[in-house]
């Protein structure tokens, strides 16, 4: 797909799936144009370098970037509640770790056959069975995941990390098609610098 050509003053809108609810949710934050986008400083950063099995996971409390296939999957809804929830199982060759996302039902479509995954997420143990288990983690197709030092910026209305990281990399590389380099996350210029590293869910 060819990138769109962008200027740092061109409305949000002009980014690919950016829609008149988004751009009004980001407008609330004071971010009207791409260059807004660009300037905007991640909350924190993350190091997602090394990814585990799921058998080394053993403490509840932190994230955790973990490999394998998913299985298992499961699309429901809780007895006498009106979320979704959507539970699996990530497993290697050494062993095996519950997964739940709630309300993200579109999950269980995009995970179904899916290949070898890259989840990260926070650990945390079942309230009822106490059994360690990944919470609503981010998931990427091994291919298409490229972990490091990831930027991590507040949710803004819809718009969470995933979502508002990619927005980002469109607007890079727009600028990029104008010959003028990139922005970073710490609002300095740089030349044919590299892509700013993004988790893409897809």
């Amino acid at each position: 797909m060819a990138t769109t050509v962008l200027d740092a003053a061109d409305p949000v809108d002009r980014l690919r799936g950016v829609g008149p609810v988004l751009r009004e949710e980001l407008a609330g934050r004071g971010i009207r144009t791409v260059g807004d986008l660009l300037m905007w400083v991640p909350s924190r950063w993350e190091d997602r370098s090394r990814a585990v099995s799921p058998a080394a996971v053993r403490e509840a409390g932190r994230p955790v970037l973990v490999r394998g296939r998913i299985g298992a999957l499961r699309l429901g809804r809780p007895r006498g509640r009106g979320r979704r929830v959507v539970t699996a199982v990530v497993r290697d060759g050494e062993g095996s770790l519950p997964v739940v996302w709630f309300n993200q039902a579109w999950i269980a479509r995009e995970l179904r056959g899916a290949p070898e995954v890259v989840l990260y997420g926070r650990v945390e143990r079942h309230s009822r069975t106490g059994r360690l288990q990944l919470v609503n983690p981010e998931v990427s197709p091994v291919e298409s995941a490229e972990p490091g030092i990831v930027a991590v910026y507040r949710r803004t209305g819809s718009l969470g990390g995933r979502r508002l990281r990619r927005r980002r990399q469109l607007g890079h590389a727009g600028l990029r098609g104008r010959g003028l380099g990139r922005v970073d996350g710490r609002g300095e210029a740089e030349k044919g610098g590299k892509q700013e590293r993004a988790w893409v869910h897809g």
